[in-house]
């Protein structure tokens, strides 16, 4: 598990990616906070070092909030070139 904030906020966004919601008509929406993403990265209860990856990623624009489903995100085209790198 990574120490800095950037490093798991890129293991929270590839998690959260691999359990990405369906159902919407945008296919990139994701819930850094879904269980299953958070165990994935080695926490079993939402933790702050996890928020503040959330919100890393938030500044930065890599995610966008999903208005009418809170703690969802867009992954940005930009969210997505930092995940991949």
């Amino acid at each position: 598990m990574p120490d800095d904030t950037e490093g798991l906020a890129r293991q929270m966004l590839k998690a959260a990616w691999k359990h990405r919601l369906s159902g919407f008509s945008v296919g990139d929406v994701v819930v850094p906070r879904d269980p299953e993403a958070r165990k994935e990265l080695g926490y079993e209860w939402w933790l702050p070092e996890l928020w503040r990856a959330e919100q890393w990623l938030e500044d930065r624009g890599y995610v966008v909030p999903v208005l009418a489903q809170p703690g969802s995100y867009i992954v940005t085209p930009a969210g997505r070139v930092f995940m991949e790198g």
